[in-house]
């Protein structure tokens, strides 16, 4: 399977079976505007399946609502189901677009949206995003398109965490438990070479440490686990190291410290390096560069309780990494 990131900047090209597709589907439709939507639209969806194909993700093209010629008619839909997973919407960008613009009939039941840039030719197309499905609301579908600026959409990796949720995201409370279910996971000093020192947790209140106030009577119990994240393309690699510190109160919480850290070949961190925080819905809620020359970088999440979800993107310039975090 080729690897995501290699994957990330290919353009994706269009074969004569998703243009005929496209050009019979157009031919249906009543109108010439309309009949361009479906064109796009199945364009969109076979570039996608093609994306998924070779990361060797199973899809179901003839089960998405665009390839019933009753419902494409009616809806604004480029849907492709992934089998045992849900339904992706694959929507087109045209040129000169800011913003994925996403149709009332799509904005809900989907794992989330994928956003495909069309160019003057319509050979190829280039994946540049993704977005997470949205919560219904109290109201159900909403009336009117929703839009997403283009540079607010998440890394392709975000996608294939959403395909994958069970291998991608990290139970922090199974740490806590001594349980490590994924194995690229490990211990601290298995990563980071021994001169160099780990910066660790206290109570007290200091510059990057977690605070319990004096007042409280809790226990604290804490784990830490290292991951190797790499930029093949940059022959670049840091260490992310996840630090988790349960505060046994009434309300269970926990801490995380996220830290970056050189590999052994460096004392330092590449430069242009950013440590990004997400919440579930893909809004920053944290972000951090290393000064010029650091050994390390730290942000910190406090008072996290039982359900809450987050990611957290580490970029080097234009290419990214997200690991996905659940409590």
């Amino acid at each position: 399977m080729m690897n995501i990131m290699e994957l990330a900047s290919l353009p994706i090209p269009l074969n004569q079976t998703a243009f005929q597709h496209a050009a019979q589907f157009a031919a249906e439709q009543a109108t010439p505007g309309k009949g361009k939507r479906v064109y796009l639209n199945t364009l969109a969806v076979c570039a996608v399946q093609t994306y998924l194909n070779w990361l060797e993700i199973d899809t179901a093209l003839d089960e998405g609502d665009c390839w019933q010629p009753g419902l494409r008619t009616v809806l604004d839909v480029a849907d492709l189901v992934v089998p045992g997973v849900g339904t992706l919407e694959c929507r087109p960008v045209m040129p000169g677009e800011t913003a994925l613009t996403i149709p009332p009939e799509a904005n809900q039941d989907r794992i989330g949206y994928v956003a495909v840039q069309f160019h003057e030719q319509l050979d190829a197309v280039e994946l540049l995003g993704f977005v997470r499905g949205f919560h219904q609301n109290e109201e159900g579908v909403l009336a009117e398109p929703m839009t997403v600026p283009l540079d607010e959409l998440l890394p392709l990796d975000s996608l294939l965490d959403a395909l994958q949720p069970d291998l991608a995201i990290v139970n922090l409370r199974d740490w806590l438990m001594g349980l490590f279910r994924q194995d690229e996971w490990r211990s601290p000093e298995a990563l980071i070479t021994s001169h160099r020192t780990l910066r660790s947790g206290s109570r007290n209140t200091t510059s990057g440490s977690f605070s319990v106030p004096p007042a409280i009577d809790a226990q604290i119990n804490s784990v830490s686990r290292a991951k190797a994240i790499e930029f093949q393309q940059l022959e670049k690699r840091v260490i992310l190291v996840v630090q988790v510190i349960s505060i046994t109160t009434e309300e269970n919480t926990l801490n995380v410290r996220l830290g970056l850290y050189p590999d052994q070949s460096s004392d330092q961190l590449p430069r242009n390096l950013q440590i990004t925080v997400l919440d579930e819905t893909g809004d920053v809620l944290l972000d951090s560069r290393p000064k010029s020359g650091s050994g390390w970088a730290e942000v910190q999440l406090c008072n996290c309780h039982p359900g809450d979800r987050f990611s957290v993107r580490i970029a080097l310039g234009e290419y990214s990494k997200t690991e996905e975090f659940c409590i």
